[in-house]
């Protein structure tokens, strides 16, 4: 993690330059010799020791204080980093929903686009076919008005043709009326020149 390596930097900083001071505060092996063989009295160096050791604790302190800062303040960028990627997955959660709710979408638009397309095909079929069919009706219908206007046609003249017929029908029955009446007045006049003949030839028989 980037930023726990910068703080373990910074904390190894820090006691480098502690280990710096520590040093830097205690008197050598020289320094300690040429102190003893100066005429320096032992309250001085308690004093200066008491110091040094006063200043140590309160750089340790200051070193933990700081320590406990960067140990909060990582925790704290820890939790940020923890929160950031729980949001980043559910963001990609999310993401991902989505998308795979976009695929739906997309399948089916384009299901729906084909059923349109294949409906459209349909009604184009249908509409062709209606429009052949209401062309064959007005066909059929023409041809049945003319069929109609034929036979109107036909049945005046049957109706002309039936009424002279009937009319020659009642001039050939009187016809045949006088027919009959003639043919009846020539049977009676034929019955009485039969009847005049027999009395002739009975006559002449008489007579011979």
């Amino acid at each position: 993690d980037p930023v726990s390596a910068e703080l373990v930097a910074r904390l190894l900083r820090c006691c480098q330059d502690f280990d710096e001071r520590r040093r830097a505060t205690l008197p050598g092996r020289g320094s300690i010799e040429g102190h003893q063989s100066q005429e320096a009295g032992p309250d001085s160096t308690c004093a200066q020791l008491l110091a040094q050791k006063a200043a140590m604790g309160r750089e340790k302190e200051e070193l933990f204080s700081h320590w406990h800062a960067l140990r909060a303040d990582q925790e704290a960028k820890e939790a940020v980093v923890e929160e950031a990627s729980a949001a980043h997955e559910a963001v990609r959660s999310e993401l991902t929903q989505a998308e795979v709710s976009v695929q739906h979408a997309n399948d089916e638009l384009k299901s729906m686009q084909r059923e349109a397309a294949s409906q459209l095909v349909a009604r184009k079929q249908l509409q062709r076919e209606f429009n052949a069919c209401a062309r064959a009706f007005g066909n059929e219908m023409a041809e049945q008005r003319s069929a109609g206007e034929r036979l109107r046609e036909e049945r005046a003249c049957l109706r002309e043709s039936a009424v002279g017929l009937g009319q020659e029908l009642q001039a050939c029955v009187g016809e045949c009326d006088e027919l009959v009446s003639e043919n009846f007045r020539i049977r009676s006049e034929a019955a009485a020149l039969q009847s005049e003949c027999a009395r002739l030839q009975q006559l002449r028989r008489l007579r011979q």
